[in-house]
């Protein structure tokens, strides 16, 4: 399990590259986002992303989702899964569509907190969901089409396996 919530981990990381595609070079808000990025600590990281959410509140959803990515991925290391599970929530509400979010939500309320697990299962059946939904699109330009099939394929598998727990432990 520990190989898959690695794998998770560097999908969320993943989003954060995306979303700096996003800025425009050399603007205030890629600055910032590049000192978040470069950061050494959870800690700097947290206080960076925290003062580019209040500050850049209108960027665009996919800058967003990458910095709650970051402050979610920051709040699990740092064993504050309340936090965690805060971004999380608000990257699902940017991108209703991120099953990585979906997962990571579902394996914090049932592996760290252990409650909640309604809330739990929901978000690990919408992770199963999406996930087959990934499957049946066409690879992206990014990948070749092995790799986008071993990457759904895998990721079908971690969302079918932490709702499996979810459900497990749901009394």
């Amino acid at each position: 399990m520990m190989k898959s919530v690695f794998g998770c981990l560097a999908l969320l990381l993943a989003l954060a590259v995306e979303g700096s595609a996003q800025l425009v070079a050399g603007s205030p808000e890629d600055s910032l986002f590049q000192r978040i990025r470069a950061a050494g600590t959870p800690a700097e990281k947290i206080a960076l992303a925290t003062e580019f959410e209040q500050e850049y509140t209108g960027a665009p959803a996919p800058v967003l989702v990458s910095i709650f990515s970051i402050l979610m991925t920051q709040y699990e290391q740092q064993n504050d899964h309340r936090q965690a599970v805060a971004y999380g929530e608000k990257i699902i509400q940017k991108d209703p569509g991120n099953v990585t979010a979906y997962m990571s939500l579902c394996r914090v309320l049932s592996v760290n907190l252990r409650e909640d697990l309604g809330k739990a299962v929901e978000y690990g059946e919408r992770a199963v969901s999406l996930a087959q939904e990934l499957k049946a699109r066409e690879a992206p330009p990014n990948y070749t089409t092995e790799q986008w099939e071993t990457y759904t394929n895998q990721t079908e598998t971690y969302a079918r396996s932490i709702l499996s727990y979810a459900r497990t432990v749901r009394p």
